[in-house]
């Protein structure tokens, strides 16, 4: 008998097909999971980006006033010119002046929607003017002054909250102290000014503000300082924000609040004027 070869024809098993299905099936969740993952991470660096940039902005500005301040014990030194505005201070500056006198006031404050002002007053020298050069005093012009006859410049937005303390030297081979008024006299054992803030991305405040959640957030007691400081700033408020967030105020807000806020701090050296 002749037999008739015969190719035989290839096909998947249902069994086969069902397997094949089942692997792309999870690659597919895997390959979304990981497309996921990574759009989290871009958003919250990016968040973090713009958190930085808004903080570095306004420490280097704010350095640059203090390194030329004129710390006087006659002068007014980081005074708060008005107790209905939390969180400002005023100092005498080297530099922008009227006529051949580089001297001026220069205040920071949180202004409206979360903004962190800069407001300089020129200094006048022969009397004509209220913003003068008050020598022999530790006033300083008032803030009705400072907002009808000074320029104001905005910094950064989104600024939560905003606070200065004070190293001290302590007694000598101890660690400073840290104090949160700063003390005007010649004795003054200030040496360095800590800068703190709480910042908020672009895109958390518009959330927020769309959301009619802005105006809540920023008021909350949470953000208040303590009346008394063991350590810098940044502690007590990162411990805040944990409590904030993991607290009824904070459960029911949005994912993109708890990785938008951030807190930042720096230190600066102050001046060693020859008059401290």
């Amino acid at each position: 008998m002749k037999r008739r070869s015969r190719s035989r024809v290839g096909a998947f098993t249902l069994v086969e097909l069902l397997v094949a299905m089942a692997v792309i099936s999870v690659m597919a969740v895997l390959f979304l999971q990981m497309i996921s993952w990574t759009s989290k991470s871009w958003a919250e660096g990016r968040q973090l980006a713009d958190n930085l940039g808004k903080s570095r902005a306004a420490f280097d500005i704010i350095t640059r006033d203090v390194q030329a301040g004129i710390l006087r014990p006659d002068l007014g030194g980081f005074v708060s010119v008005d107790s209905s505005v939390p969180k400002n201070f005023c100092l005498y500056v080297a530099r922008g002046g009227r006529g051949d006198r580089s001297i001026s006031i220069v205040r920071y404050r949180i202004g409206a929607n979360a903004t962190l002002l800069r407001q300089t007053l020129p200094i006048d020298w022969d009397g004509s003017n209220s913003g003068n050069m008050a020598f022999g005093t530790t006033t300083i012009p008032s803030a009705s002054d400072l907002d009808s006859k000074g320029s104001s410049t905005e910094l950064v937005t989104g600024v939560v909250a905003f606070g200065i303390y004070f190293l001290n030297s302590g007694p000598k081979g101890d660690s400073p102290v840290i104090e949160n008024s700063y003390t005007n006299s010649a004795q003054s054992s200030s040496r360095a000014l800590g800068i703190c803030m709480i910042v908020l991305d672009e895109r958390t405040e518009k959330l927020l503000a769309s959301q009619g959640r802005l105006d809540a957030f920023l008021s909350s007691s949470a953000w208040n300082e303590p009346g008394s400081l063991s350590r810098g700033l940044r502690a007590h408020w990162q411990a805040a924000i944990d409590s904030f967030l993991s607290g009824p105020e904070g459960a029911n807000l949005p994912q993109n609040v708890r990785t938008g806020i951030r807190v930042f701090e720096t230190v600066v050296p102050l001046p060693n004027t020859a008059q401290r």
